[in-house]
């Protein structure tokens, strides 16, 4: 039993939520898929033991110990948490109710402790009905990004497999390499600079938003608000403005909910972001933006070729000052934001690196204890179609979970995505939250507002979560249908 360390987000899990969680499960990523209906399950099985064998995190099981939590794996040659479940001899509508109670009763056998993390199981439904892949993961070994490399890498190893070939070989980095590599940055002499970088920022000039309640930090459990949204709104992956600077999708989803944010705060903002974690870089400086440019040409990745293709939780929180938009222009606005966010080391990754991984009691001294800590988060999510993004482009791939309406059937939902071949697995969406027996409580968010927006084909959802002892709905509503105007207004204005 060896152990390989902790990422920040699984060491931030681990010390957070899980020693005040009321179900550790809560945590657990569930994904419904509907196969083609000549799918060979031998081969099918097959694929899913190959992935299995190559991806660590998969396989990864954590325990306490005198010095925290490690992070150990079991051995590629172990039994394969997979199985197959048939209900052909049910009626349709039984099978649908089915296959939601069995997910649940699974749900709930992932072992944190023991292992596995992970489980796939294959619903038989009859001649009439195509098959569903149900994939069980936990959150603490698998982020947005990953979902999308396990979906390629099984279906890519199931075709490898119809041509009769043994092995795919799949490129994926050493997991526990990457692990060494990310918490030795985190604790090197460029981080220790980029520490008094964030201990000097104004935090007390930042604003709050609180819906006139004071907020309660010596209450470590909340219950979850929820309020959505979804907008016909195509916004191009690349860029909508292809003028003097071009300005990326993400560049106007973070200055529309900013203008928002910052108008409703009052001033200036500190956003909490998600930084996918495997684009992070080596940077030279101090972390003041002249010194930045200076070194731009020498920044180098600290991850290993392949990382792109490898599942784990590697996304890190991330930290950026977002201004007020004052007088300025739309564009001027978004052009003003994108600099603020890029005049930060690795967009702000730095933050979570140090706050969980390279100097954490310094910044818990510095920012949270002090109640300094962000309280607005945007996550942005793409659900990128295969037509254009090409296998590979981890970073592009997430998807969200728990925001489907509540008249939606659970499992019968179209999916959002474009086919890349007669013989691509089709994502469904499996409701969870109304479907399946888990508390709405969970711990107490930093921060406590978070918004997600995900960018599909042609629509736009946008999700926020709250802690309702801080926040109304109806107000939490209203700044998401602000949100949605901007978004919106942005997209015509760029366009």
């Amino acid at each position: 039993m060896v152990n390989v360390g902790l990422l920040a987000q699984q060491k931030q899990w681990l010390e957070q939520v899980y020693p005040v969680a009321l179900n550790g499960n809560r945590s657990n990523i569930l994904f419904l898929y509907r196969l083609p209906g000549n799918v060979d399950r031998m081969l099918l099985q097959s694929a899913i033991r190959e992935v299995w064998s190559s991806q660590p995190a998969l396989r990864a099981y954590f325990h306490p110990s005198a010095d925290g939590w490690q992070q150990c794996f079991s051995e590629p040659s172990h039994s394969v948490p997979y199985r197959e479940i048939d209900l052909s001899t049910l009626e349709r509508k039984v099978q649908q109710r089915v296959m939601v109670e069995m997910a649940a009763e699974l749900d709930a056998t992932l072992d944190l402790m023991h292992g596995p993390l992970a489980r796939f199981v294959l619903f038989n439904l009859g001649e009439d009905r195509p098959p569903r892949l149900l994939a069980i993961i936990h959150h603490i070994v698998s982020d947005a990004a990953s979902i999308g490399v396990i979906e390629r890498q099984i279906e890519r190893a199931y075709r490898h497999h119809l041509t009769g070939q043994q092995s795919l070989a799949l490129k994926v980095a050493p997991y526990r390499e990457c692990i060494q590599q990310i918490n030795t940055y985190a604790s090197s002499a460029e981080m220790a600079k980029e520490l008094d970088f964030w201990i000097r920022q104004p935090w007390e000039r930042f604003a709050a938003l609180v819906s006139g309640r004071s907020r309660v930090d010596s209450v470590p459990i909340y219950h979850l608000g929820e309020v959505s949204r979804r907008i016909a709104l195509q916004l191009s992956s690349s860029s909508i403005l292809s003028r003097d600077d071009a300005i990326a999708s993400r560049d106007v989803i973070m200055a529309a909910v900013s203008d928002v944010f910052t108008s409703t705060a009052g001033g200036d903002i500190a956003l909490q972001t998600a930084h996918n974690g495997r684009t992070l870089r080596w940077i030279s400086g101090d972390g003041t933006t002249p010194e930045l440019e200076k070194t731009a040409a020498r920044q180098r990745p600290i991850l290993p070729a392949g990382v792109m293709q490898t599942v784990g939780f590697f996304s890190v929180a991330a930290v950026n000052f977002m201004p007020s938009r004052g007088s300025a222009s739309i564009r001027e606005y978004a052009l003003n934001v994108r600099k603020c966010v890029s005049s930060i080391p690795n967009e702000g990754a730095g933050y979570g690196l140090l706050r969980w991984l390279g100097y954490p009691q310094v910044i818990q001294q510095r920012v949270e204890i002090s109640g300094l800590e962000p309280w607005f988060s945007l996550n942005h999510i793409v659900q990128q179609s295969a037509s254009s993004a090409p296998v590979g482009v981890g970073e592009a791939d997430g998807h969200s979970l728990d925001h489907i309406s509540p008249d939606t059937n659970p499992l019968e939902r179209s999916p959002r995505f474009t086919e890349v071949s007669p013989r691509s697995f089709r994502r469904e969406f499996l409701r969870r939250a109304e479907s399946l027996p888990f508390h709405r409580d969970a711990f107490n968010p930093h921060p406590p507002l978070r918004l997600t927006i995900v960018e599909a084909e042609a629509t736009v959802d946008l999700i926020a979560r709250y802690d309702t002892k801080l926040f109304d709905r109806e107000d939490i509503k209203q700044l998401v249908d602000r949100c949605a105007d901007a978004l919106f207004q942005y997209c015509s204005e760029l366009s």
